[in-house]
């Protein structure tokens, strides 16, 4: 009995459940050695600690169970190899993934920081915009259903399950109507993304190029943006600005963010030339 060990020794040893133990012996991944005949009671050998041991690297590396397992079927120095080198590819993508959400996550909060400032709201201004790229859809009929299934088909289109929180969800005004000073005839429903955002299916992109741009920041429901639409408009004769391209009116933050419909926020953006 000297060699042999308890499963809740074990456990103990090793700093995990009997449950888990117990499971490892269900799926086959790790049985205890011994038997005892008299009482029943299943005993590891203590030689088994470093298999154990094994098996608790490699699923805090990250790896699955039954990838685990298929290793402990041919484990050899070659194979251990292997296994860490692919793991290692598998950790790296990951690292890749999430910087590139975290990278997300600071330019959100950055530019949630930067809307809510009270100066930067219902004023025009005019300022240059780098390059961006969007996706988009045209409207068929209009209307929020429209709008939302819109919404749900660009994500698709980009293949990246964040996509509607790296980018901004925005409706598109046709350039014509931007002339007749119409507000709510929208072409379009797009995702417009920073120059630095990683696309899994980049063909489907298309580019805004930098360019100078009259802008407006609101807060409120999207359909209360049409008095800001118009004086923005207003600005651009004003200021002897031409209306170079479509208006774009970008969502900051809305029912994603918020139940507050006073802390929704859009900036209307239209591309101008100067005098």
């Amino acid at each position: 009995m000297k060699n042999k060990i308890l499963i809740g020794e074990m456990a103990k040893l090793h700093n995990i459940s009997t449950q888990t133990l117990r499971y490892y012996d269900k799926i086959g991944l790790f049985k205890p050695r011994h038997v005892d005949e008299d009482n029943g009671y299943r005993y590891y050998d203590i030689e088994q600690c470093g298999n154990l041991d094994s098996i608790l690297f490699l699923k805090n590396l990250g790896m699955h169970l039954e990838e685990i397992e298929n290793y402990f079927k041919n484990r050899n120095l070659s194979s251990i190899k292997d296994v860490l080198k692919n793991q290692q590819e598998r950790l790296e993508e990951e690292i890749k993934i999430l910087k590139e959400r975290s990278t997300a996550i600071d330019n959100k909060v950055n530019a949630l920081e930067f809307y809510t400032n009270s100066k930067n709201l219902n004023v025009p201004i005019l300022k240059e915009i780098d390059e961006r790229y969007m996706v988009y859809i045209n409207f068929k009929k209009g209307g929020t259903i429209e709008l939302e299934y819109g919404i749900k088909a660009l994500s698709n289109l980009v293949m990246d399950d964040l996509s509607l929180f790296k980018g901004s969800i925005t409706c598109i005004i046709d350039k014509s109507n931007l002339h007749k000073k119409n507000y709510d005839y929208w072409k379009a429903v797009a995702l417009v993304f920073n120059k630095d955002f990683v696309c899994n299916n980049k063909s489907k992109l298309k580019t805004i190029t930098q360019d100078n741009f009259a802008t407006i920041v609101f807060r409120g429901g999207i359909n209360s943006g049409e008095k800001y639409y118009k004086k923005l408009l207003d600005y651009i004769y004003i200021n002897n600005l031409k209306i170079n391209g479509d208006g774009l009116i970008m969502t900051i933050s809305d029912i994603s963010y918020s139940s507050y419909e006073g802390d929704y926020i859009y900036e209307i953006q239209i591309p101008v030339i100067k005098p």
